[in-house]
């Protein structure tokens, strides 16, 4: 049995070098298609059957050098097995990058003529959740809090309102408990959406000298970002903003004689509604690119 094994090996072999021969030779590579299954327990084989490694030949038993190789082979076997199943239980810390569609800033005031408008939480939650069934997230409302996130300015687009200076208050002293919009417990998957009331609580009261103040989701979104990256938390989290859409520009709905502007008004809100739903579905369908491409879902 053992030299019918042999030569089919050494068989093996010859062709495998009369090919590669032959591939020189002809200046042609040519892939040997078909191994020779090897006549001892792969890998795989001692993952499935640990039990098989019990069957030691007697003559192995009674040589301490092969035991002892024998033994640091089945502990890095068993050592390699225990730290993949630890890892697989540990979530590694993930935080998508911000995707940007829409513009997210806005000013508004008593001179603010047709002011972006606000998309609410609620509206905002409806559309993150419904994406994330697509893909079989399943998100829970305000079910985890991060403590101690640390807000700093965004690497590379700073705040464009004055922080509030009132000892204590979040913006002062840099750190805020953030209970998360939506949590997926089992994928260990999470979503914060920076709104308009949210604005204040990352970057600070806007400052009031003018009658003219600007609101901007997406740096308050840049600045909470980096405060959950550097906080390293278990999971994968992602942060949305409010894109702010601006309604169709049409001044001469604001002059005296228009008597229907009020109208007018309502369809152009209506339609930047609309828009600004569509700019945050585009965020979370790019963060579910991003998801599959990390190898989260």
């Amino acid at each position: 049995m053992r030299n019918t094994k042999t030569t089919g090996v050494r068989s093996v072999t010859r062709r495998s070098v009369i090919k590669i021969l032959y591939a020189r030779k002809t200046m042609k590579v040519i892939p040997v298609r078909k191994y020779a299954s090897p006549d001892f327990p792969t890998r795989s084989i001692l993952d499935e059957h640990p039990e098989l490694l019990r069957l030691v030949p007697d003559r192995w038993q009674r040589n301490p050098v092969v035991l002892a190789a024998l033994t640091g082979v089945c502990l890095l076997i068993f050592s390699s097995r225990a730290l993949s199943a630890d890892n697989a239980k540990k979530p590694v810390p993930r935080i998508a990058p911000i995707f940007q569609h829409g513009d997210g800033r806005g000013a508004f005031g008593c001179e603010a003529i047709n002011p972006p408008v606000f998309l609410s939480e609620d509206e905002a939650r409806q559309v993150i959740i419904e994406e994330g069934k697509r893909v079989g997230i399943k998100f829970s409302p305000d079910s985890l809090t991060l403590k101690g996130i640390k807000i700093t300015d965004a690497p590379s687009d700073p705040p464009k309102m004055a922080a509030s200076s009132v000892p204590g208050t979040p913006a002062a002293t840099g750190r805020i408990p953030l209970t998360l919009d939506g949590t997926d417990p089992k994928r260990k998957i999470s979503f914060e959406y920076v709104s308009e009331s949210d604005v204040n609580s990352i970057m600070g009261e806007p400052n009031h000298s003018s009658s003219v103040y600007s609101v901007d989701t997406l740096t308050a979104a840049k600045m909470l970002r980096s405060g959950i990256k550097n906080a390293k938390p278990a999971g994968t989290y992602a942060v949305f903003y409010d894109p702010m859409s601006d309604p169709p520009s049409d001044s001469s709905m604001f002059s005296s004689s228009n008597t229907d502007w009020r109208e007018k008004q309502a369809k152009g809100n209506a339609a930047a509604m609309k828009a600004s739903r569509e700019q945050l579905r585009a965020q979370v369908k790019d963060f579910i690119v991003w998801l599959k491409a990390q190898g989260v879902i």
